[in-house]
């Protein structure tokens, strides 16, 4: 439960368009260093996170559906690695965002090493 008073109103989210339905609000998120407040909601078919960030609404998908996400970062980073440790999670246009909390030391190092040679 939220109050939908606080997050929408005092929050400057009673903008919102029409189409994103108040009651799919799936996750909000602050970053206190901008002292920025994100809006998640899920979309009717669940394929689609819109994220409200100010005023920009963003379309995220799930990284994994469309399969050449991940062998195209593989590619550029010039080595593969065990999508069970190091996730592909969100798709936001070009960006691919990963969950790397499951990797080992390992793993992880090898793939920040791999990034920072790549780039």
């Amino acid at each position: 439960m939220f109050n939908h008073d606080f997050i929408f109103k005092q929050q400057g989210f009673d903008w919102l368009p029409s189409w994103i339905d108040r009651s799919r609000l799936f996750n909000i998120a602050f970053e206190p260093a901008q002292g920025v407040v994100k809006l998640y909601f899920l979309s009717a078919d669940e394929q689609t996170l819109y994220k409200v960030e100010g005023k920009r609404v963003i379309e995220q998908h799930l990284a994994m559906q469309p399969g050449a996400a991940w062998s195209a970062l593989e590619q550029r980073l010039g080595a593969a690695f065990d999508e069970r440790e190091i996730q592909p999670d969100t798709m936001e246009g070009q960006n691919l965002y990963l969950f790397i909390e499951p990797a080992g030391l390992q793993s992880f190092m090898r793939f920040l090493s791999a990034f920072a040679r790549a780039n």
